[in-house]
């Protein structure tokens, strides 16, 4: 570098070192040359550390750091590095003592200093006119009014007055000048209480503005000079109209709520689960659910683990770590305050901070015992049942009002000889042609059938009702009965029991030709017997007329033989007819 150029740069230099805003001088390749006392103490750097670093570098390792708005850094970096022209504005920047502050970032890319060839980037500090500016920003449309009066209560300075005068026509005047009498003796001596004592008040206070009462959210605060004497009063002032009376509302509704907590049957609960579990509000139900008083409850953050059942606690610790559905109740057994145990069904929802995380449980609880007991009771039932379904030896069909085959036990698939389920159920009840037509027309009428009859097996195959390994006719007792809805009179359904008496019915047939042959044999015995009798009567006689001798010794003792076969004969006969009267009285109806 010559010395024209070295006093060129070193002129820059001094020019640039003594102006408030950070300056960071680089050249065209954009390395850094130089950086002025501002830019050198806001970052904390000094110049000959970062001389022959590159600007975008510069960026990253010192400003965006303490920064909040790293993005937009990151993409002036960038720009640097390519060169293009920066116009940012605003970029918040912390010195090194913490304070924020605001700042416009500027570089033209077709500006260079005569003699140097240097460029800059100018860090504008702009935080005075930010906050002026945010200040204006964020109190337009809002319902904040600040104000400043000096010793003598006059306003000297006023910004977004809402009602009333404008803000400029209200400097130089007093509150007489501004509010009613009542209103203005009362907001003049809560701020003379400021100028007399020094203290901050916050005061809701009751004024006419417009012609209609406001309630004013004031906050007054004495005003210093620069030796700390009070010189004024400075305060804010917000409507808080609209949220007074919603306070009276809600503290009306909350009365209401209040009472109907008190008298609801079901528990309402809030649980906080940092920084240690415990019930911020539970209802009084607790007391007839629990046994335990809500101030019991409150005193205590461990009873939360104590209301649960030892082998529930897993189900409620996954609830403590959010592991749950707030549209599926939750049930639990709960160990009262007398160590009895109760079913309590709970639907819980949960309450979580501003990043999501899981900070509370609020929800209902609702003892349920009976209902479980009935449902358990129901259930054991039903199992019973389903044994006594599946185990019968009658065959047992369940149909649904339209008649369609639903279940079916093991009984009936054997009696019909189908061996899969799924073969028989959607059997039509009423298209069944082995029933007899005239039980099918009471059946149609609502009525309960019982009937004995022959089923055709061959017809059920020719028709295609269902696959069944049976053949020819079997005699089948069935009972069909309809199953009718509390609140219908038409039937919801229908149950049949069926049992297969093919057996029964043989055994009845050869019962009845037993009896009709040992009619036949009484009779043929009584019939053989007096056919016999006579003849040997006839003989008998003969030998007593003849003159006796030893042939008709002889004639008379065989006669006497045969006399005594038909007598036995007749015993036979007539004890066959006891048994047959003893079978006929005790025969199984």
């Amino acid at each position: 570098m010559t010395s024209v150029q070295q006093i060129e740069e070193q002129r820059l230099f001094n020019a640039l070192d003594g102006e408030a805003g950070g300056i960071l001088v680089f050249d065209g390749g954009r390395t850094v040359i130089w950086l002025n006392r501002a830019l050198s103490e806001l970052l904390d750097v000094t110049p000959e550390e970062e001389r022959g670093a590159s600007a975008s570098d510069f960026i990253r390792r010192h400003v965006a750091p303490l920064s909040p708005d790293t993005a937009s850094l990151q993409e002036v970096a960038i720009d640097l590095q390519n060169d293009r022209s920066i116009h940012r504005a605003p970029i918040r920047v912390r010195d090194r003592t913490g304070d924020l502050h605001w700042f416009s970032l500027a570089y033209d890319r077709n500006t260079t200093y005569a003699g140097t060839g240097y460029r800059i980037l100018r860090f504008h500090d702009t935080s005075g006119d930010t906050t002026a500016r945010f200040f204006r920003a964020g109190l337009d449309h809002s319902p904040v009014v600040v104000f400043v009066q000096d010793q003598n209560l006059r306003y000297i300075w006023s910004y977004n007055r809402k009602s009333g005068l404008p803000d400029t026509e209200v400097v130089g005047r007093t509150d007489a000048d501004l509010f009613g009498p009542e209103d203005a003796d009362r907001l003049t001596s809560l701020k003379r209480r400021v100028l007399e004592t020094g203290e901050v008040l916050q005061e809701e206070v009751t004024v006419t503005l417009g012609g209609t009462r406001h309630v004013l959210d004031m906050t007054l605060k004495p005003l210093r000079d620069a030796d700390g004497r009070i010189v004024g009063i400075s305060g804010t002032a917000v409507d808080a109209t609209g949220r007074v009376r919603a306070e009276e509302e809600c503290r009306s509704g909350t009365d209401t709520l209040n009472l109907m907590l008190r008298s609801a049957r079901d528990i309402v609960y809030r649980i906080e689960l940092e920084p240690v579990r415990r019930f911020s509000y539970i209802s009084p139900a607790v007391t007839r659910i629990a046994g335990y008083t809500p101030e019991e409850v409150y005193a205590d953050p461990e009873i939360v683990l104590r209301f649960v059942y030892p082998d529930d606690l897993p189900l409620l610790e996954a609830v403590f770590q959010g592991e749950f559905a707030p549209d599926r109740p939750l049930m639990l057994r709960w160990l009262r305050k007398d160590r009895k145990v109760i079913w309590v069904e709970s639907q819980n929802v949960p309450v979580c901070d501003e990043k999501g995380l899981l900070i509370a449980i609020e929800g209902i609880a609702r003892d349920v015992t009976e209902r479980k007991q009935m449902e358990e009771a129901l259930r054991e039932s039903e199992e019973r049942f389903r044994s006594i379904f599946n185990e019968s030896s009658i065959g047992i069909e369940y149909y649904n009002a339209a008649g369609i085959l639903i279940d079916v036990n093991p009984a009936a698939l054997r009696i019909f000889g189908v061996l899969d389920r799924d073969g028989l159920v959607g059997f039509n009840l009423f298209l069944d042609p082995n029933i007899p037509k005239p039980e099918l027309a009471r059946l149609r009428g609502g009525e309960t059938v019982h009937y004995t009859s022959e089923f055709d097996f061959e017809l059920v195959k020719r028709q295609n009702l269902y696959a069944t390994s049976r053949s020819g006719t079997r005699y089948l007792d069935t009972l069909i009965t309809k199953i009718r809805q509390a609140d219908e009179a038409s039937p919801g359904g229908y149950v049949v029991l069926v049992q297969d008496i093919t057996a029964q019915v043989k055994e009845d047939t050869l019962r009845r030709q037993a009896y009709e042959q040992i009619q036949q044999n009484i009779e043929q015995f009584a019939i053989l017997g007096d056919h016999v009798r006579q003849p040997l009567q006839v003989i008998l006689g003969m030998v007593e007329l003849s003159e006796g001798g030893k042939e008709m010794d002889i004639i008379r003792d065989q006669v006497d033989r045969i006399n005594d076969i038909i007598r036995q004969l007749d015993l036979g006969w007539i004890e066959s007819r006891k048994i047959r009267d003893f079978l006929q009285r005790h025969e199984p109806a």
